[in-house]
């Protein structure tokens, strides 16, 4: 059985785990960049789902 999270749950999972990984990127003297790009990325995709879960909620 898998357990369902709410949005805002995974949404902050998500952001959790960039950071532990940014850190870990800077405490070694690594480029960022990337892992920055990746990011913005997928916060927008996230923003994207989240107003088209909201559209098919409000619609059903």
């Amino acid at each position: 059985m898998t357990q369902e999270k709410s949005f805002d749950e995974l949404e902050r999972e998500i952001g959790e785990t960039a950071d532990k990984f940014m850190d870990f990127l800077n405490e070694n003297d690594l480029d960022t960049h990337a892992f920055n790009l990746y990011q913005t990325n997928v916060r927008m995709a996230l923003k994207k789902l989240e107003k088209r879960i909201s559209k098919l909620e409000k619609s059903s």
